[in-house]
């Protein structure tokens, strides 16, 4: 089952269990069908907080385009989501170890573009 709030206990679990996924929206179905426990992306929290009709939700950092992105094509589903669902996303921003500039231009350019 998908779990909005946690807790003590369960947030407990969560960061102590050996087996916890890490969730984004490829996850879901996976996750929920297999009956595994797992931790939420930002981009699966945005879901699955306009699932439950909150808002706004705040994070620490959203991913964003890694370096060496040219060649890897490593870009966080975080930054396609802030596109398709419509929650306002609080954060102190992109995450330090990636291309910041990288992540700025591909934000305005696939996310703030009309769709």
């Amino acid at each position: 089952r998908l779990h909005i709030g946690l807790s003590p206990a369960q947030v407990e679990y969560l960061g102590s269990a050996k087996e916890i996924l890490k969730v984004s929206r490829r996850d879901f179905s996976y996750c929920l069908a297999g009956g595994f426990d797992g931790a939420t992306t930002v981009c699966a929290t945005m879901i699955a907080a306009h699932m439950a009709g909150i808002a706004v939700f705040a994070t620490g950092g959203i991913g964003g385009v890694h370096r060496g992105a040219a060649e890897s094509w490593d870009v966080s589903a975080d930054l396609l989501e802030l596109a398709r669902t419509p929650v306002i996303v609080v954060s102190a921003g992109a995450k330090a170890i990636l291309d910041l500039p990288a992540t700025l231009e591909f934000l305005v350019t696939a996310v703030t573009a009309p769709h």
